[in-house]
């Protein structure tokens, strides 16, 4: 990538060169902070580390969720322009973001404005990049989630500050950067989303109906499962195993990875192998601890899963490949391996849908009576072995290409993030 031809100090060590005929301006003579009071008929802003400020009508619909709007009106909260930037209460994570219109935003945020040396193009670009976050993040000793950056804190930050009519020209070419990037990055991602339907496809085929393409169906008795082979059984799970919920522990009981056994929490359900194990957890608890606080030790081949919480929606099943603890977040089934194997166990109950019979209220939740009401196919135990085998295999190999993929998704993140921080802080010349 081409140069400048001339290049100074900046005076700034996170800057270094610069353009010899750029400027260096703290962020308080670059911006104003704006304390305006809403005004009526305002909308109700919400500021986004992946979207910006935006309303948050829009904000629900992208992500599907809702936000709790300002009951009694929002006569404290501050007005906003387009192109008004926000310091929110995570901007020590993902720096400013610019407002793509006008409305109002909770009184917690700090809104600022451009005095006109920095075009809102440019400065969203810049003040999103991971260096001026680090930036901001230590303007503010032990800052924490929930505990905002104020103006007066980031205000000391150096920019770098092109002519104007540069800054035009590299917001062109990040824009351009992005389009090319974020259509990669979205075509890598859709190619995620075709093979975890593929590979969803594959397991319902394996173990609702069999190897055996022309085997002799019945009605399973089951509308989930639909026909089943002749000689299978749709059985409950309470007449394959024993369910038992997870404990929880106060974290100086936790010691890292360096206790007897491993203590599971929901968000170590999103890491697993083709065959569904568990590949990761720090956090451990001394067996010793864990039997004077009552907790249950599962035993290897445990099913575990979340049985409160959003977690819960998203029906995923992963199996312990030794003696464990679980958070009371969770539960877990241990299949009595005279019936049903753990594996192929595991791989059958992907196709639980708890969210038909979650108990109503703003909290997801399920209980030992509903699960253990749920029936899943169980063929012969040598067919199990046969058809778990078969997914092994599989699997490993979608499993294979889906890294591969997420690997490109990430690497192609790395690279825009690196190219916009070259562009702005004057590294390359791309006018």
């Amino acid at each position: 990538m081409k140069r400048y031809p001339k290049y100074k100090d900046s005076g700034v060590p996170w800057l270094g060169q610069i353009p010899s005929h750029w400027q260096v301006k703290k962020l308080k003579r670059a911006f104003s902070e704006i304390s305006d009071k809403a005004k009526p008929g305002d909308e109700q802003l919400a500021a986004t580390q992946k979207f910006g400020v935006i309303s948050q009508s829009q904000f629900m619909k992208e992500q599907d969720q809702k936000l709790v709007l300002a009951l009694k009106g929002t006569d404290n909260f501050k007005h906003l322009e387009k192109d008004d930037f926000v310091i929110s209460l995570r901007a020590f994570e993902g720096g400013i973001e610019r407002s793509s219109q006008s409305g109002c935003v909770s009184p917690a945020y700090t809104v600022l404005r451009s005095k006109g040396e920095v075009s809102p193009g440019f400065a969203a670009r810049l003040l999103k990049t991971p260096e001026f976050i680090s930036q901001i993040s230590m303007t503010y000793d032990g800052i924490r989630e929930g505990k905002a950056i104020k103006f007066k804190d980031a205000g000391p930050v150096p920019l770098p500050i092109p002519p104007s009519s540069e800054q035009s020209a590299i917001t062109s070419f990040i824009d351009g950067v992005i389009f090319k990037m974020d259509s990669a990055i979205a075509s890598q991602e859709r190619m995620i989303e075709l093979l975890k339907e593929r590979r969803s496809a594959i397991i319902t085929q394996a173990v609702t109906k069999g190897l055996d393409s022309k085997v002799k169906m019945k009605d399973s008795g089951v509308p989930r499962l639909g026909l089943i082979p002749e000689k299978w059984e749709a059985i409950p799970l309470r007449y394959l195993g024993r369910l038992n919920g997870g404990a929880g522990f106060p974290d100086d009981e936790q010691v890292g990875r360096d206790g007897d056994i491993n203590f599971f929490k929901v968000k170590h359900l999103g890491a697993a192998d083709s065959a569904g194990c568990m590949t990761d957890s720090d956090n451990s608890i001394c067996e010793e601890k864990a039997k004077r606080l009552g907790a249950y030790i599962f035993k290897p081949g445990t099913i575990l899963f979340a049985k409160v919480g959003a977690a819960l929606l998203l029906n995923r099943f992963r199996m312990s490949d030794a003696r464990c603890c679980a958070d009371n977040n969770m539960m877990g089934f241990e299949p009595d391996e005279r019936k049903v194997t753990s594996e192929f166990c595991c791989y059958a109950m992907h196709m639980i849908d708890f969210s038909d019979i979650v108990n109503p209220g703003t909290v997801p939740s399920i209980n030992e009576r509903q699960v253990s009401s749920i029936s899943i196919p169980v063929p012969s135990l040598p067919e199990q072995f046969l058809i778990v085998n078969r997914l092994r295999k599989a699997l490993s190999d979608l499993d294979d290409l889906s890294s591969r993929a997420a690997k490109c998704v990430n690497l192609l993140k790395e690279r825009r993030s690196a190219i916009i921080t070259l562009a702005v802080t004057g590294q390359i010349d791309v006018r």
